[in-house]
């Protein structure tokens, strides 16, 4: 075993295209909100952006897969797991970036004086929610997850090894849990406790399933994901269809019902997430072109264009405050040249922060050494 962990690739680099792949699906989604807001709702270029919005929400829980995935695949063929210094890393690239972020969003916030619930800063339960649950801007939630589940991987990890089972039962096993733990915890608490969202147990599927990805990844035990591969991408299909039809329901039937939502999204986003780390590795084989090279840039910056564009966005918003008239085409041109401008300005800040002249004060903001 440790013969096949020495001949592993140190670096997989079909990480970095499918990163880039997902920094520009959250952006997407963020800026697709914006048409979403404010159109008409029986036009075709609702139903288009609409249905982007939607569709591009695997990109978080793409995120999070690969953040499992990576773990996981640094963990195989170790015989037990090094809190010390695993911890150590996490809370320099993790938890100080993400404190910092909080204070500069809650600075940010403030300065735009836009958000309700900075009116109670003075409380300190209110302090102790955002800080918690993320809430200091829309997008940092992820980053709370993503903490708890560096707490729970040392169960994987030890849970994995001694069970010993084959990556598709146990990502059988993995989804029923998920969906035993949705209809019977997560669905009844939800009214009374919403940020049942931000935890762990929520991302169990999408987690723990990036993790077996990643335990398993380049091994011979990948063979029934290949021989299941057409019966994977019809379920993919399927849920994804499914859930978009639920989308358009709940957005414009009065009254209806949630469904099977939850369930066709964790077998949606996950299945999207699994396509999309196929292709990058088929991407990562054929050379550096001038696709991949551009891929693995945005790649490298990820992290902080996923920390900064919020910001960005939002700028730009308040000096855009004049758009063309929602529905015309001109203002699909206008969405276009806004989602490539906040691209352009959140990759080249994500690149001062991390290799600019002042990179050896500012890199840890972005998970830098």
């Amino acid at each position: 075993m440790e013969q096949t962990a020495n001949r592993r690739p140190a670096h997989l680099e079909e990480l970095d295209i499918c990163r880039a792949i997902a920094a520009l699906s959250v952006l997407l989604i963020h800026i697709t909100a914006v048409p979403v807001s404010v159109m008409d709702k029986t036009s075709h270029l609702f139903r288009l952006f609409f249905a982007l919005n939607r569709g591009l929400q695997y990109s978080v829980p793409l995120f999070l897969i690969m953040s499992a995935l990576l773990e996981a695949y640094a963990l195989k063929g170790k015989e037990s797991f090094d809190f010390k210094r695993f911890y150590r890393k996490k809370i320099k690239r993790v938890l100080l970036p993400y404190l910092a972020w909080s204070v500069i969003y809650m600075g940010f916030n403030l300065g735009l004086t836009r958000f309700g619930y900075f009116q109670a800063m003075n409380e300190g339960a209110e302090l102790l929610d955002i800080f918690l649950w993320g809430k200091a801007y829309y997008h940092l939630y992820f980053l709370v997850i993503l903490m708890q589940f560096y707490l729970f991987l040392p169960l994987l990890f030890y849970g994995q090894k001694a069970g010993r089972l084959r990556p598709l039962p146990a990502l059988l096993l993995s989804y029923g849990l998920q969906i035993a733990f949705y209809y019977g915890v997560g669905k009844q608490v939800y009214s009374s406790f919403p940020n049942i969202v931000m935890t762990f147990p929520w991302y169990f599927f999408i987690l723990s399933g990036g993790f077996l990805l990643g335990f398993f990844y380049q091994e011979k035990e990948q063979e029934p994901w290949r021989r299941f591969r057409p019966l994977l991408l019809l379920v993919t299909l399927l849920s994804l269809l499914y859930y978009l039809r639920k989308c358009f329901r709940l957005e414009y039937v009065p009254g209806e019902e949630m469904g099977f939502y939850m369930p066709a999204w964790y077998l949606y986003t996950f299945g999207i997430s699994g396509i999309w780390l196929g292709l990058s590795a088929i991407l990562a084989g054929r050379g550096d072109g001038k696709l991949v090279k551009g891929l693995k840039q945005i790649g490298q910056y990820s992290y902080g264009i996923y920390l900064i564009h919020p910001m960005i966005l939002t700028l730009h918003l308040k000096m855009l405050n004049r758009l063309p008239v929602p529905g015309s085409f001109f203002y699909a041109l206008m969405i276009l040249g806004l989602t490539i401008s906040v691209l352009l300005f959140s990759l080249g800040a994500a690149y001062l922060l991390s290799s600019g002249r002042l990179a050896k004060y500012t890199a840890w903001l972005v998970g830098g050494k």
